[in-house]
């Protein structure tokens, strides 16, 4: 489990964190807390929470294709 552990790390550095994350795919699962959405933009499944509930899951792309939230959060907005 990973507690936004890129949070407080530069560009360069969260990126190296975030490639050796994904060369454990397949091999690990990975709970990652992030409020950065490039932090979790790779991931394979994402939860959305909205006042501690689960509002809307799966993968980024589909996200922001089908939550109105999760658009406004992707395109630099505050939900």
């Amino acid at each position: 489990m990973l507690d936004e552990a890129t949070s407080a790390l530069d560009n360069l550095t969260e990126r190296a964190v975030m490639d050796a994350v994904h060369n454990l795919g397949g091999q690990k699962t990975i709970i990652m807390i992030a409020h950065r959405l490039s932090t979790v933009q790779d991931c394979d499944r994402i939860f959305l929470l909205e006042n501690g509930r689960v509002a809307a899951e799966g993968a980024y792309d589909d996200l922001v294709e089908t939550n109105d939230h999760f658009r406004r959060l992707a395109s630099g907005g505050r939900g």
